[in-house]
């Protein structure tokens, strides 16, 4: 039975038991009060002292003798806490009791304490390790190995590389060591040759690039092709991106500066540019910044290759002079240069724009808003509709005849292209603006013509020097990992929980080596044997043949299944034994940026459809070469 009433149970049944223990507690909470009100001393101190000296190795304990406590002296019953009184010869209630401190005049000095704080855990680092350290060191040399980071390649694969080319500079004088180390795993290899995607997107940027940026690239292309003839071809590639801006005519006129520009100029030469005011009246002119009139003089244009250059002096009021240079557009309405002083060193930003007529007429090759293209320029179009494809022939024509070159020639020829690349103008947005990635885009096609000329770890280095570079930064790794192992178990305390933590960083880092794709491939291509692989890449050749041919184009979208049909019609080596998917790692290996979108029915009884994006069929050249495909007769037999 349970009593829910606020009175005590012992009041309501009147049991005597529950008197008792009343007064028990009574008693228990009026003792320390009788206690201090009768004056009652401390206990005896012999009990304590005997105890203590009973005790071996243990000093008597000297006790505080505490002062006799005031009464009553607050309105709320608080009794303050005495001071106690030390004995003679004590300045505080812990002498003579050990402490883990020494006093300070035994401490050593500072480079003897650190030096014997080293020693010590050197000495746990080396002489405590336990079986279980072992185990921990492992897993941590996987993970040092596989790397934290998202990349394409591992840490092992990056140190030995790097180890590498150091150990080739050191192998002799005629040892060739590449200006600049770019992407060179069999993936990266493999992709370069068939896609040439990087100087796809240097054309198709180009396209759609601001007018000053193709004047810049036409330019270095004119430099590169000057340098080394056998860039003509990549070079003329360039240009024809960027004809929009260029006079390709060789007897167009030049054309004229007369009248007034908006420009911005960084005048102040800090990378910060301002709006400037100019007016050219022939070989003269003048411009206005912070309010103040300048002088131009000796403007004069001229050809340079596939631009026109318009090479001027300039003049202020404070006696400063020096020159400068513009590249101008086609129809004379952009200008992109810059400029210097006289006795410095350095040249700054300097673009304009023709300041637009209040009514202005219809541009050139418009007639009451008629187009009225010349068949040339129409031309012109179509072959910007297949640059891309002209760029890699290029590309692909300069590397296969450099194949044969010495190591030395094919380095020459890389450095002539990205010593020749556009310099990105100071105060033109930082390395984020539009400007910034004509220079990135430029090296990125430099890059895919090393990678593919050979200009690269294994084409450079023999097998043996890289094999003695791999085991050399193994050993380093499990050093490092057994170190780090050591210290791991010194800093929690317990080896046990060393070892868990150490599992945990190898299982991140294998589930990131699975999760990205490029090492993804790496493991599959080492899962492959040596037929495998010689058939794999005859099949992407096959497929690349076909595809290159006009079949198939990097733009657009198409069924999945569309596709594959008309790959497997076509290309005889892709009928048969050949899944999907296989067939699928190959087109993207010809079109990095492949995509699919997949549609899926809401009853899930239909199977989705799969769409590609940035791909596409040409109907026309499928079915005129499928016209031209010689027909076999099919045998005869017995039965017919």
């Amino acid at each position: 039975m349970v009593c829910h009433s606020a009175v005590p149970c012992g009041r309501q049944t009147g049991r005597p038991g529950n008197w008792l223990l009343a007064v028990v507690c009574c008693w228990c909470l009026a003792r320390p009060a009788l206690l201090l009100f009768c004056g009652r001393s401390a206990p005896s101190v012999t009990s304590a002292t005997r105890r203590a000296q009973k005790a071996p190795n243990c000093l008597p304990i000297e006790l505080l003798t505490l002062p006799a406590l005031d009464l009553y002296t607050s309105n709320k019953g608080v009794v303050p806490a005495p001071l106690p009184q030390l004995p003679d010869g004590k300045r505080s209630v812990f002498d003579g009791v050990p402490l883990l401190q020494d006093d300070a005049s035994s401490m050593p000095a500072d480079a003897d304490a650190i030096q014997a704080a080293a020693a010590q855990f050197t000495e746990r680092l080396v002489g405590e390790v336990v079986p279980l350290d072992f185990l921990s060191a492992a897993l941590i040399l996987l993970g040092l190995c596989l790397g934290l980071l998202d990349t394409r390649r591992r840490w092992i694969s990056y140190a030995a590389d790097s180890l590498a080319w150091s150990l080739h500079g050191f192998s002799g004088s005629g040892a060739v060591v590449p200006a600049r180390l770019v992407p060179s795993g069999p993936q990266d290899i493999e992709t370069a040759r068939s896609s040439w995607s990087n100087c796809r997107r240097l054309v198709s940027f180009l396209r759609t690039a601001r007018v000053p940026d193709k004047l810049r690239a036409a330019a270095a292309a004119d430099a590169a092709e000057a340098a080394d003839a056998r860039l003509g071809p990549l070079a003329e590639a360039v240009r024809s991106a960027c004809s929009a801006a260029l006079l390709r005519g060789e007897t167009d006129p030049l054309p004229v500066l007369d009248g007034e520009w908006d420009c911005a100029c960084d005048y102040f030469a800090n990378g910060a540019v301002i709006p400037v005011l100019m007016r050219i009246r022939g070989s003269v002119g003048e411009y206005r910044a912070e309010g103040r009139r300048h002088d131009i003089s000796g403007i004069t244009a001229r050809r340079q290759g596939s631009v026109v250059v318009v090479d001027f002096l300039w003049s202020n009021l404070d006696s400063s002079s020096g020159s400068g240079n513009w590249l101008i557009s086609a129809n004379g309405d952009f200008l992109a240069g810059t400029w210097s002083q006289d006795g410095t060193d350095g040249a700054w930003s300097w673009n304009g724009r023709r300041k637009a007529a209040v009514s202005s007429p219809p541009p050139p090759g418009t007639v009451s808003g008629v187009d009225s293209t010349s068949p040339q320029e129409l031309a012109a179009k179509e072959f910007l509709g297949d640059l891309g494809s002209e760029t890699a022939l290029a590309a692909a024509a300069l590397t296969q005849s450099m194949a044969r070159e010495p190591d030395l020639a094919r380095e020459k020829l890389a450095r002539v292209w990205d010593d020749t690349a556009p310099v990105q103008p100071t105060g033109t947005g930082g390395d984020f603006a539009q400007s910034a990635l004509l220079p990135d885009r430029w090296r990125d096609a430099g890059s895919e013509m090393r990678a593919v000329m050979g200009l690269t770890s294994e084409g450079l280095i023999s097998a043996e020097l890289r094999s003695l570079a791999t085991a050399i930064c193994f050993l380093l790794f499990a050093v490092l990992a057994l170190v780090l192992a050591r210290a791991l178990e010194l800093g929690v305390g317990n080896p046990e929980d060393s070892a868990s933590y150490s599992l945990f960083f190898a299982g991140y880092t294998v589930l990131l080596d699975v999760s990205v794709k490029g090492r993804r491939e790496g493991i599959m291509r080492l899962t492959r044997s040596p037929e495998e692989q010689k058939l794999r890449e005859l099949r992407l050749a096959a497929l690349c043949r076909w595809a290159n041919g006009g079949a198939l184009l990097r733009t657009g979208e198409v069924p999945r299944i569309e596709v594959l049909e008309a790959i497997r019609k076509a290309v005889p080596k892709l009928r048969a034994f050949v899944l999907d998917s296989e067939l699928e790692d190959l087109l993207k290996v010809w079109q990095p940026d492949l995509k699919r979108r997949v549609l899926r029915t809401a009853s899930g009884t239909t199977p989705a459809i799969v769409t590609y994006e940035n791909l596409s069929l040409d109907l026309d050249v499928i079915r005129l070469a499928a016209e031209s495909e010689p027909v076999l007769a099919e045998p005869r037999t017995i039965w017919r």
